[in-house]
């Protein structure tokens, strides 16, 4: 998933935003992802239910862009 990394609610929540759906995806990650928040990013990982909920379990981040491109 491609997509830019803004900060959630808690202190390792983060949210990222699928460039090609527009989809936002809340994760828990560790405090090393704040480098990485407003920026486009490319994670991979999977997908788990947790009850009704998905949640995303990344397992690598790698910097696409210095900045998040703003959605048209």
């Amino acid at each position: 998933m491609t997509g830019c990394l803004t900060k959630g609610s808690g202190a390792n929540d983060y949210v990222v935003t699928d460039q090609k759906s527009g989809e936002k995806v809340p994760f828990g990650g560790p405090a090393e992802l704040d480098k990485y928040v407003n920026q486009t990013v490319k994670l991979t990982g999977t997908m788990a239910a947790q009850g009704s909920d998905k949640v995303f379990k990344p397992q690598t981040i790698n910097q696409v862009a210095a900045s998040c491109e703003k959605a048209k």
